[in-house]
């Protein structure tokens, strides 16, 4: 019997890469969805009590999906940071429809005795720096994924005593 001489031999060692790159392409793919845009559309003080130092602050959220399919919301994280306080804030869970703004509503209560530095700088009457940023959560299937953090706004606070108020600027 006759030897092969090794130009008749297949190249199996040269053949091996080109099938596992053939056979990943049969896999399922995982798609995973652009993020939507965020930016914070609206920041108001919803109420303030100079006698408590109870203050609510309302911030809506508009997020729009550029995916053409609904994109759940979970429940998310921001972050606001006042003076050298941070207050953490919980944003309910939404379904972003495609290609439409969805306005999500958060809101931060907090007394002035909680944020002891933010009190302090407050009640200087100088302005104080206001940040708000946010970790958001998503789902799609059983993936889960999460986009950021986000920096939605950097605004100042300002206590004011005549009129009696709090005002917000850029």
């Amino acid at each position: 019997m006759k030897a092969r001489s090794p130009s008749h031999v297949v190249p199996y060692r040269r053949i091996w890469p080109l099938f596992i790159f053939l056979l990943a392409g049969c896999l399922p793919q995982v798609i995973r969805p652009q993020p939507p845009q965020v930016a914070l559309a609206d920041l108001q003080i919803a109420s303030l009590s100079l006698p408590s130092g109870e203050v609510t602050l309302r911030f809506d959220l508009q997020m729009t999906n550029p995916n053409p399919y609904p994109l759940p919301l979970l429940p998310s994280l921001l972050k606001v940071k006042i003076g050298g306080a941070d207050f953490p804030i919980q944003v309910s869970g939404a379904t972003l429809e495609p290609h439409q703004p969805t306005l999500v509503p958060a809101q931060l209560n907090f007394s002035l005795g909680q944020g002891l530095g933010a009190a302090t700088e407050l009640l200087s009457l100088q302005p104080v720096p206001l940040t708000v940023e946010g970790v958001f959560y998503f789902s799609l299937g059983s993936a889960r994924w999460s986009i950021g953090p986000l920096l939605l706004a950097q605004k100042v606070l300002q206590l004011r005593l005549f009129p009696p108020g709090l005002s917000i600027s850029n």
